[in-house]
């Protein structure tokens, strides 16, 4: 070993154990970042699964003129996450279906409770 290999190693010996500590404590950041969206979302439809609502839109014959899918959807995004509790924050879940009922189309909507509000 030569002389001024000494204190060179002596300084990144005094220099890794809090780069080391900074370097996972960015991982553990990073990390986190990506798993408490996913853990709040998570609880929310926990929380919204015992408040399912089935709402059944039916439509008008053929001669009348029937309501703009795309305007039933667009009244169905929230526009804003929604809150069960302080921890409990997400997207309400809301499944759109056409189905056949009593002969004529219908459409059914499946929300949470907060879904169900904005439908109505």
């Amino acid at each position: 070993m030569t002389p001024a290999a000494g204190p060179l190693l002596h300084a990144l010996a005094a220099v890794a154990p809090p780069a080391l500590l900074l370097l996972g404590a960015l991982v553990l950041l990073a990390i986190g970042a990506r798993a408490v969206p996913a853990l709040r979302q998570r609880a929310y439809d926990r929380a919204a699964a015992r408040e399912r609502v089935r709402l059944v839109v039916e439509l008008p014959s053929r001669a009348e003129a029937g309501p703009d899918p795309a305007a039933l959807v667009r009244a169905l995004h929230p526009r804003v996450r929604r809150g069960m509790g302080r921890w409990g924050v997400g997207w309400p879940a809301v499944e759109l279906r056409v189905a056949w009922r009593d002969g004529a189309l219908a459409w059914e909507v499946d929300a949470d409770g907060h879904g169900a509000a904005l439908a109505v």
